[in-house]
């Protein structure tokens, strides 16, 4: 209505095919599918992404990205609600936004997000004002009504921007939420057991921290954009804690100028799989909610390899090295005899 209003009828184009604006001095807004066909013949300023969370991943990197190569200060907008662990397109992105504002030099990254934490409870006021970047009486009594007929899952992608696990994923939602447990700490005595691992394009490196705290394993994971902000934290964690067990992947050993103690790598991970799965069934895990580690989580899948059934991304997805760092330091943690207590008697002669 703008167009037609500033630059007449003939400045716009209406249908499913080729709807847009077109202006005398030679721009164009056009609409497009977002399907592997977007964008392609064009060469384009902005891209704007609608309710990514359903968008392939593949539209943006392969069809649409490569049309902004040849332009001047390129944007990518990527707006949406949360979604569930099949939307690796916006889980991806946001993590890579995330690494960036995290670094010394955050370069041309805006990131703005309306969310509650991941531990937050659905059912409180308190956790819908996260989600809402205006409060008013209006919003809190039209959530009071949603909250009555919409199902949780839904409630929380499209209210809280909670990101949720699909229902047959191998990580049960009881499994996330059973093993909870924000307030709880590294123990401060023992041995911890720390894994660090890349992503598989090397744009993304997670160290994870695991140690036995009795009959529990409390886990932890920081996510790092450049290999040397992870050997950072790496360093970091020697100097606060003098008992560490080092596991590390072979495209990392030739960075350590200190000790390891285990090298890991898929025949490895068969076995870390399977002690990621029955800790978990065991609700033997403690964490913190991790938004990252439960997108790493929720974008993986445990899949048929030589090895044996092995925690990983699809097929052409990334996103997931967070999740595998932590598993490989469970694995490591759980190896870890359990202490036995002891009783000393001195018998008086």
């Amino acid at each position: 209505m703008w167009a037609v209003e500033t630059y007449g009828k003939k400045a716009t184009r209406w249908g499913n095919e080729n709807a847009g604006i077109e202006i005398p001095s030679g721009d164009r807004w056009l609409i497009h599918a977002a399907n592997d066909s977007a964008g392609v013949g064009y060469s384009v300023s902005m891209v704007f992404v609608d309710e990514a969370w359903k968008v392939k991943r593949s539209v943006v990197d392969d069809s649409l990205a490569p049309t902004m190569a040849e332009r001047n200060q390129p944007q990518l907008w990527l707006v949406s609600t949360a979604g569930d662990s099949t939307s690796d397109l916006m889980t991806a992105y946001r993590q890579r936004a995330l690494d960036k504002l995290e670094a010394d030099d955050p370069g041309s990254v805006l990131l703005l997000e309306w969310s509650a934490p991941a531990e937050a409870d659905p059912n409180e006021v308190d956790t819908w004002q996260w989600a809402s970047p205006e409060w008013n009486t209006k919003r809190e009594a039209f959530l009071r009504q949603q909250w009555n007929n919409v199902e949780e899952s839904a409630w929380r992608r499209e209210y809280l921007n909670q990101w949720v696990i699909r229902s047959d994923h191998w990580l049960r939602d009881s499994w996330w939420n059973d093993t909870l447990d924000p307030s709880i700490e590294l123990p401060a005595d023992g041995e911890w057991s720390v894994a660090i691992e890349s992503d598989f394009d090397g744009m993304g490196h997670a160290v994870a921290i695991a140690a036995r705290d009795r009959d529990q394993f409390v886990i932890r994971v920081t996510t790092h954009r450049t290999i040397k902000e992870a050997d950072e934290q790496l360093a970091a964690i020697r100097a606060a804690h003098p008992q560490l067990h080092v596991a590390v992947t072979p495209g990392y050993v030739d960075r350590l100028e200190q000790r390891f103690d285990t090298l890991v790598g898929q025949r490895e991970a068969a076995a870390a799989t399977q002690t990621l799965l029955d800790l978990f069934d065991q609700k033997a895990i403690r964490h913190d909610g991790s938004q990252i580690l439960q997108e790493h989580f929720g974008a993986s899948t445990i899949s048929r390899r030589q090895a044996g059934w092995v925690l990983t991304a699809p097929m052409g997805r990334s996103g997931v090295y967070a999740g595998r760092a932590v598993m490989f330091a469970l694995w490591n943690a759980a190896k870890t005899p359990r202490p036995v207590p002891m009783i000393r008697a001195r018998r008086r002669a």
